[in-house]
């Protein structure tokens, strides 16, 4: 082979992998966050960038001192190579940190000190414990540079190697999450640069395999820091559950690293590089919990037909510090349709039975009314139809508003309550509230309750026992919050629990409180309630 083509081929060896170094630093710095494993693997790429293209420049460059100077670059690089490595899979091992910064320190003073020869003269002894022969006319095939220091550099590659082999052999037979195809692959990447390197040295062949080395263990660097344990530091016990949960779940670390679940990529695809994007498709209100770090369950969410319920959980680490984000997306399209079914027949059965029927009274004595010769006979009939049109009104309002449930961490309780007793007062019924007490300091399962007790008793009360007057008080006072609702309706001997009455019930002793209800002997109906305030 002629010289033209040796040129050619090392050149070629030269410049695929200097290639394949860019691309992953220009990857490293635009799409992915800093981190200190990210930060140190992108350091040894940029060394190994450097020490590429020192080693091509000192082959085909066309004189001696543009040589001898890319030398100098190449030998700097060299010394910083295997070290660099060393500090990325300490870090990639969780073997640094604060702690131990020190250690860091340590590592890099060892080539500092191998490469401070190279700044001295060329007629130096210092150098020349580099540079023993510097010949012209070797300039095309590399100059000879075979000193003690050189040596000394060898020999520090081979012990970071040995170093780095010991750590990732102890790790990873503790690390379940990673394969043994994976193992074998990073260990025998990790041999393959030094022992290529000693083979070019001795058979002397043009094409250098050593830069393609450093590229195979670059990229199975890569893949098994993508694929490892979410956060860099959980168990593989965890990691298992994190992929065999039924639910969609991706996890956001502190360095915004995003993993997700193999239910997640079935769901929705691998959305790891675009995870905020994703998360505005699917709700306005997730990106902004994930950017402020906040908490929040039961999230709504439709996507492609499909209803999920998202939740967003804070991982805690020690001293209150947030380690990351766990995001629980779970497809609740199936009880969603089981919902709607029970809630279309709820509507259906609450407009049969009730709102019909009094709809129907309402035009039959409307009917009445119309066949009778005076006002004064149409009056009653007249005023039964007012009466059931009230009552049908109210009965809709409420189907309504059980459709939309108010968020109470967004609305005062206060305004709702008054909301409803004007309704009510439209209706021809007068209502009065009275309040002693801060209520909007309530919890809100409390305010909930009031809220729903005041719907429930005010539309009984119109529907059921015709009452012209109602007084609602609510009082907040020694840790008790306490309700009477009363109402100079028509009352009953017996009182028969509708699910209102029942709801009401359940809820009051769920909150540890109690309620009771009374038909009085003079007419009228009362609600009284007291439930403590945790």
């Amino acid at each position: 082979m002629d010289l033209f083509s040796n040129t050619q081929l090392m050149v070629a060896s030269y410049l695929i992998p200097a290639m394949f170094f860019l691309f992953i630093l220009f990857y490293l710095v635009v799409k992915i966050k800093p981190s200190q494993f990210r930060t140190a693997f992108a350091a040894t790429q940029a060394v190994t960038l450097l020490w590429l293209f020192f080693a091509l420049c000192e082959r085909v460059v066309p004189t001696f001192a543009e040589s001898l100077f890319n030398i100098r670059g190449n030998l700097v690089c060299i010394n910083f190579m295997a070290p660099m490595w060393l500090i990325t899979m300490l870090y990639y091992t969780e073997r640094l940190s604060r702690k131990n910064r020190w250690l860091f320190a340590l590592i890099l003073a060892v080539p500092c000190v191998l490469s401070l020869p190279l700044f001295f003269p060329v007629s130096s002894d210092m150098f020349k414990l580099y540079i023993e022969e510097v010949l012209p006319y070797k300039r095309f095939n590399g100059l000879d540079y075979e000193g003690p220091l050189e040596k000394a550099t060898g020999v520090t590659a081979l012990c970071c190697t040995i170093v780095i082999f010991c750590f990732l052999f102890g790790w990873f037979r503790k690390n379940s999450s990673v394969k043994p195809v994976e193992k074998a692959a990073m260990l025998f990447a990790l041999w393959l640069p030094i022992v290529l390197h000693y083979i070019k040295l001795s058979s002397d062949v043009s094409l250098d395999l050593t830069p393609l080395a450093f590229s195979l263990l670059s990229i199975v660097m890569i893949y098994l820091a993508h694929k490892r344990q979410f956060f860099n530091a959980t168990s593989p016990l965890v990691w298992n559950v994190f992929n065999v949960t039924k639910e969609s779940m991706a996890v956001i670390g502190a360095d915004g690293l995003v993993n997700v679940n193999e239910k997640f990529i079935a769901a929705f695809g691998n959305r790891e590089g675009d995870f905020l994007a994703f998360a505005d498709e699917i709700s306005d209100e997730l990106s902004l919990y994930i950017q402020e770090r906040r908490e929040i369950g039961g999230i709504a969410a439709e996507k492609n037909g499909a209803f999920y319920e998202i939740s967003v959980r804070n991982v805690m680490g020690s001293r209150g510090k947030i380690l990351g984000q766990l995001i629980t997306i779970t497809d609740v399209s199936e009880a969603k349709k089981l919902a709607l079914a029970k809630e279309r027949a709820r509507i259906a059965s609450t407009v049969h039975d009730n709102m019909g029927n009094r709809l129907i009274a309402s035009i039959n004595n409307t009917n009445l009314a119309m066949q009778k010769p005076t006002l004064a006979e149409a009056k009653p009939f007249m005023e039964l139809a007012a009466d059931s049109t009230a009552a049908s009104l109210m009965m809709l309002r409420k189907m309504v508003e059980g459709l939309t449930p108010v968020n109470f961490n967004e609305t005062r309780l206060v305004p709702m309550i008054r909301s409803v007793i004007n309704r009510t007062s439209a209706a021809g019924t007068c209502a009065d509230l009275e309040i002693l007490g801060d209520l909007e300091a309530l919890p809100t399962s409390l305010k909930e309750f009031v809220y729903d007790s005041c719907q429930e008793a005010l539309t009984n009360a119109v529907i059921h026992g015709k009452a012209e007057e109602i007084v609602i008080k609510l009082e907040i006072s020694a840790g008790m919050l306490r309700m009477e609702m009363v109402d100079n309706g028509l009352g009953c001997d017996k009182i028969y629990k509708n699910n209102g009455l029942n709801a009401m019930e359940g809820c009051a002793e769920k909150l540890g409180g109690g309620i009771r209800f009374r038909s009085r002997a003079n007419g009228g109906f009362e609600i009284r309630a007291e439930i403590p305030i945790y």
